[in-house]
Order: structure tokens, then C-alpha cells, then sequence
């Protein structure tokens, strides 16, 4: 609602009197200019047309109201000339579905009830009530939610996943680059053909893009998801079908070796019972992989002679060798090393490398390698230097196992001692523990 007023030369404004109809006059001149379509005027809602009030459905700015004699407008549902409306809070109609009370109803766009009426936007009963679930409209399939909502795009109904257009017909026999169709509009998954293209499509109906096993068998797909023939998908390389090839593949100078598993990858690997080392799925020639050495064709030729730097990695060799357990590190410490009288090397470590790189040792060497062994499966365990069962140094080790604390002289047999044989066998030591 405008308001101009009009004040007189010298005459002072005594009051201004709001009232439906257009002018009051006091000791002064007010005008309240009425605009077209809905004013509220001391609280109630009034329709006016060329300054004439007006009642009953009334329509402006694309809002339908019903307006009351003396203001105000009609809420919820309302008989106009033996036709149903219902009116929101704000008195405007509805179209189209609308749920009243846990019902959903159908409105035409003149916000009248629609009783039996079958369109596109909804199917009603004689009671105007929206029938949901599947509904045939014009040759047209539409699913409608329980909150009237149609369907769209893709969607899972009752376990089934089928497609809807933009319009929200069910899409049947519809062959897009996104989803492929049956004559019930069910998605198809699997492979499927659009124009020269194949794509593969999973059951959460993405498509396969990149290096994919189907079936056991590798498949090279673009980034679009069309299957990529006779051509490589990084290191991949594919034939006419798609599949990835498999043997030696040599791609930008480097040798791969691929599986109906996949590409190999670090480490090493027995191919045609020849054993070769691999590092970042490539071939390593004229170098090493780990402790393991290879020639000019990438096959292993024995191993690197153990150092400090790599002599972790030698012994996490003999575990997976020999097994993570007590029989492995005694199977490990007797196989192939032949015992010799030298005195220790030095620490731990120089012991066992010595042992490894010589095949031979004393005492010392068969207790070191024994000791890191030993901490490598995560084990507290001691080096012990003492004497011996003969009377002279000797040195052996002591592993806490769950029960408590054992001893183990690999020099003579695999499974631990008690503290309690050692002495008695005149083992003699001054580390407490």
C-alpha cells in the first residue's frame, strides 16, 4: 500500500484514518492510495481492482486466493461453486500434488481439486486423492514417490533399477553413452553397445574407465569409459578386443611382465621357472632388487654381500626363508655354515655378517645371527657372552618368550634351555635380566 499525503499550507496533521474504500478526510487532506492485488489493511487481507474491493477467487502476480466478505482470506479446504480448493496459510491455492494430513492430493492449475483426472503431473481417484506407485498416462510410464515426487533419472524401485527421461517417462529401449535399457526400461548392466563404442557398466552402474578385470580377464577402458582397443592405457598395452596383452611387454625402453593378474610388481618373481627382480613393476638389469643381484637380462644371479646398510635386509631374507619361528632362526644359523674357531669380529652385528658372507663361525656369529633373528619377529632378547659348557668363553642368547625368559646355543640344538640346564651344565654369565 502507497500512502501520499497531501498536507495543507499551515494546518497541522491531526490524524490519518486507515479504512477499506480509499479517502478520509480529517483537518487535514489524506490520500491512501490503493494498489492492485492483495493490500493488508488493519491486519486483514483485501483484494483490489481499480480501487473497488473485490471477494472470492481472485488472481494477481500468479497468486490465488479466495477473499472473504469483511477480509481476510479462506484457509485450507473451501466448496466454490461445487468445486474443492484448499488454501494454504497465506491464503494461496495449490497446484499440481500436495500432501494434506499424510494424504496426497491432486490440484489442477486453477487450484481446483482434480477428481479422476489422469495427467502427466499425477493420477487422481474420485476423491482427488494421487494415486503413487507406477502409472500409464498417454502410452507414458511414470513412478510416482509417496510424497508425489515422479521419478527421474535413475532409480531403484523395488530392487530394480530403471531409468526415467528428463520429462519423467520411463526410458525404454533408451541406448545412451550413461545407461542402456530393456523394453521395461530395467538398466542393463554388463557389457553394452552404443554406436561403434562398448562400455562396461557395474552393478552401481558406473562405467569402467582405466585397467579393470572383468571375468578374470584385464580390460583396458578411455577415460569416457569406451573400451580402448589396440592401444596402450599407460604401461598397458591392449589388443583388438581390449584385453590387456599379457608376457614381456616393452613400453618407452622398459621390460614388464604382466599376468592374467595384473602387472608384476616389486620384488622377485619366478617366470618360466627363472627367477627375475622387478622394482616399480619394471625389469632391473645389471643391478640389484634388495639383497639380490641381477645380470643383463634381469635375472637373479645371487645375492649382494651383506653390510651394515643393508643387513636388515638380509635377515628378514632368512625369516621369510626359513620361517618366523624358533625352528627357522635354528634352521636358518646351521644351513650351509660350518663351524670355525675364530674369536668375535666385534659387535653383533660384525659377527653375523661375518658368518653370512663367510659360511663360517664360532660361537659368536651362530649367537648374533641367533640374537637379530630373534628381534626381528619383535621378541626382547639378550647376547650373552659367558662361560661356556667346555669352561671357556662362549657366547649364546637368551629370548623372553610368553612364559618367561629362555636360552638358546644354537651351536647345539634348537630348542631353548632353562636357566637352571645351563648352570648345571656350567654355564656361567654376569648379565641380570
Amino acid at each position: 500500500m502507497k500512502l501520499r499525503k497531501k498536507l495543507l499550507m499551515g494546518i497541522v496533521t491531526l490524524a490519518l484514518i486507515n479504512i477499506p474504500g480509499g479517502i478520509v478526510k480529517g483537518a487535514n487532506e489524506n490520500i491512501i492510495e490503493i494498489e492492485d492485488g492483495e493490500n493488508i489493511i488493519n491486519g486483514k487481507r483485501w483484494f483490489y481492482k481499480d480501487g473497488e474491493i473485490l471477494t472470492g477467487l481472485q488472481t494477481h502476480n500468479e497468486k490465488t486466493a479466495f477473499y472473504l466478505d469483511g477480509g481476510g482470506v479462506a484457509k485450507e479446504w473451501k466448496e466454490i461453486d461445487g468445486k474443492q480448493y484448499y488454501f494454504l496459510v497465506n491464503g494461496s491455492t495449490i497446484q499440481g500434488i500436495h500432501i494434506i494430513k499424510d494424504i496426497p492430493y491432486g490440484f489442477n492449475k486453477d487450484g481446483s481439486l482434480a477428481i479422476s483426472e489422469v495427467t502427466p503431473e499425477y493420477v487422481t481417484d474420485e476423491n482427488g486423492i494421487a494415486q503413487l506407485g507406477w502409472q500409464s498416462v498417454e502410452g507414458n510410464d511414470y513412478y510416482f514417490f509417496n510424497d508425489g515426487i515422479k521419478a527421474i533419472g535413475i532409480q531403484e524401485i523395488d530392487g530394480v533399477t530403471y531409468a526415467f527421461n528428463e520429462d519423467s517417462t520411463l526410458a525404454k529401449l533408451k541406448t545412451t553413452t550413461e545407461y542402456v535399457t530393456d523394453e521395461n526400461g530395467i538398466v542393463q548392466l554388463g557389457w553394452q553397445t552404443v554406436g561403434d563404442n562398448t562400455y562396461y557398466f557395474s552393478s552401481d552402474l558406473s562405467k569402467a574407465t582405466g585397467i579393470q578385470e572383468i571375468d578374470g580377464q584385464q580390460y583396458g577402458f578411455n577415460e569416457d569409459g569406451s573400451l580402448a582397443r589396440n592401444q596402450s592405457i599407460g604401461i598397458y598395452q591392449l589388443d583388438e578386443n581390449g584385453i590387456v596383452k599379457l608376457g614381456w611387454q616393452i613400453v618407452d625402453g622398459k621390460k614388464y611382465y604382466f599376468t592374467d593378474e595384473g602387472l608384476i610388481n616389486d620384488g622377485i618373481h619366478t617366470i618360466n621357472e627363472v627367477k627375475y627382480g622387478f622394482k616399480d613393476g619394471t625389469l632391473v638389469t645389471n643391478g640389484h632388487v634388495g639383497i639380490y643381484k641381477t645380470d643383463i637380462e634381469g635375472k637373479i644371479t645371487g645375492k649382494l654381500p651383506v653390510d651394515r646398510e643393508n643387513f636388515q635386509t638380509h635377515i628378514i631374507d632368512k625369516l621369510d626363508t626359513f620361517g618366523w619361528n624358533e625352528n627357522g632362526v635354528y634352521e636358518a644359523i646351521r644351513y650351509k655354515y660350518k663351524y670355525k674357531n675364530i674369536s668375535s669380529q666385534g659387535d653383533t652385528i660384525d659377527n653375523a655378517i661375518y658368518l653370512i658372507n663367510n659360511g663360517k663361525t664360532s660361537c659368536y656369529g651362530y649367537a648374533a645371527l641367533a640374537y637379530h633373528m630373534w628381534l626381528a619377529m619383535g621378541y626382547d632378547a639378550r647376547y650373552i657372552v659367558g662361560t661356556g659348557r667346555l669352561g671357556g668363553e662362549h657366547a649364546w642368547i637368551a629370548v623372553k618368550l610368553p612364559e618367561g625368559w629362555s636360552y638358546y646355543d644354537t651351536m647345539y640344538m634348537a630348542t631353548p634351555y632353562t636357566k637352571s640346564q645351563l648352570v648345571n651344565m656350567g654355564y656361567k654369565w654376569n648379565i641380570e635380566f
